[in-house]
């Protein structure tokens, strides 16, 4: 996929989203020159999905999720289906349905995809899982994912699992906020893990903690968290 912004639709309807399949492969970060995915420079050429569809800068008539992953217990979506080199912003799952308030960034169910070099940024649910929530056996792999600015009225502004088992591998979590448990992720249960990653300045109302039901290991913690080779220290970011 070319460098641009991109919406799931040219209307209104809230309920659709990008959709992810078994087995397909999808890469972002392209200026749209190169002939080999190796030429590619996701950095240099951001590929943004938008959940932005009604009038700009108004939250309140985004998509409920910006990409969905839907599966089933006897069809699942295995690591076989890979999301590569996106920015992933604007979702917003205020909907009165549990399918539609939960995940705005991206929603799993019987998905377990590999996400990597992507960015979630300022999504927004009012139940749990401001950037991402995963059910029924959604497993899905993060590698060299960052998560700023989502936000919760629940559990966790970045990532909710519930019966499934997420992990997280070389991560970086800032600044999102839970109005109850999780600033960066709730796990249910708890089973996940963070491997490698760095959790900063993400919040939650009702159990002070960044990370709550997910093991945790050779992570910088804001705060500090159990776990071997667990740090609290200055990550000296710059802007």
């Amino acid at each position: 996929v070319k460098a641009g912004t991109y919406k799931p639709t040219d209307g209104t309807d809230r309920t659709i989203s990008f959709q992810l399949k078994e087995g397909v492969e999808i890469y972002g970060g392209f200026a749209g020159n190169e002939t080999e995915l190796s030429q590619r420079n996701w950095l240099k050429n951001p590929t943004i999905l938008s959940g932005d569809i009604g009038e700009t800068e108004n939250a309140v008539d985004n998509s409920y999720h910006v990409i969905k992953a839907v599966g089933s217990l006897s069809d699942l979506i295995t690591n076989k289906t890979i999301f590569d080199g996106f920015i992933v912003e604007e979702g917003y799952a205020d909907g009165t349905y549990s399918n539609n308030n939960c995940g705005a960034g991206l929603y799993l169910t019987g998905a377990s995809p590999l996400i990597r070099n992507t960015w979630f940024r300022k999504n927004n649910a009012t139940a749990s899982g401001g950037a991402v929530f995963g059910i029924y056996s959604a497993s899905p792999v993060f590698g060299n994912v960052v998560f700023t600015d989502n936000t919760t009225s629940v559990n966790s502004g970045g990532a909710v699992c519930s019966y499934g088992s997420m992990q997280y591998y070389n991560c970086l979590f800032y600044n999102n906020h839970s109005n109850q448990s999780g600033g960066a992720i709730y796990d249910i249960s708890k089973e996940g893990k963070v491997i490698n990653s760095i959790a900063w300045n993400n919040n939650s109302r009702y159990a002070p903690v960044q990370f709550d039901g997910v093991s945790v290991s050779n992570s910088l913690v804001q705060g500090g968290h159990k776990g071997d080779g667990n740090i609290d220290e200055d990550p000296l970011f710059f802007d």
